[in-house]
């Protein structure tokens, strides 16, 4: 409760007093001090947990991506024994962020699962890399793809590259999907 609310010394101090540590107790402080994005304690807490899952190697994974430490973040995603699409999309954006988007798309097409935040960060990461080419490739890809379904930030994402390239057939179509899914009130197209 006190991680929730920002609170994170005193989730500290009822951690630090309980008998047996479990592996949600190790987690919600730890994404407690990743909150207040105090990484060097979140490594220190990360370092003696005695069971380290998923969720927080992804913590950790996430907030090494926010400050830009991509060789940290490596270390860690090639020591998971499991990954998820958190884990893979992390990477991808953490790649995309730092400029290197050949190891971002280098993952994408690795990864196993796919979700629409995995496609996003890939076709976000193609248009802030100025590959507006590749953007809309894989926006023409994922269109295909009918286990995903594109949303208001999917359209955000994409609209770069159709300015870039001047693509007004799919710039149209993309004002229809707006209209026609009802994005009109979050997504502003004039």
């Amino acid at each position: 409760m006190y991680v929730k609310f920002g609170f994170v010394g005193f989730a500290r101090k009822v951690f630090d007093e309980m008998c047996v540590w479990s592996l949600v107790s190790w987690t919600a402080v730890i994404v407690g001090y990743a909150r207040c994005e105090d990484m060097s304690e979140v490594r220190k807490l990360f370092d003696v947990m005695p069971d380290k899952d998923i969720a927080a190697f992804n913590v950790m994974i996430d907030g090494y991506v926010k400050m830009g430490c991509m060789d940290l973040v490596r270390d860690l995603f090639d020591k998971m024994r499991d990954k998820n699409v958190i884990s893979w999309t992390s990477m991808v954006h953490g790649y995309c962020d730092d400029g290197d988007v050949d190891k971002a798309r280098f993952l994408f097409d690795c990864m196993s699962e796919k979700n629409l935040l995995s496609w996003n960060a890939m076709i976000r990461g193609d248009c802030q890399n100025r590959r507006p080419h590749d953007a809309l490739k894989l926006f023409c890809e994922m269109r295909g793809n009918v286990d995903v379904e594109m949303n208001e930030v999917t359209v955000v994402s994409v609209l770069p590259a159709i300015a870039d390239l001047s693509a007004l057939d799919l710039g149209g179509w993309i004002h229809e999907f707006v209209a026609r899914n009802q994005l009109d009130g979050s997504v502003q197209m004039r």
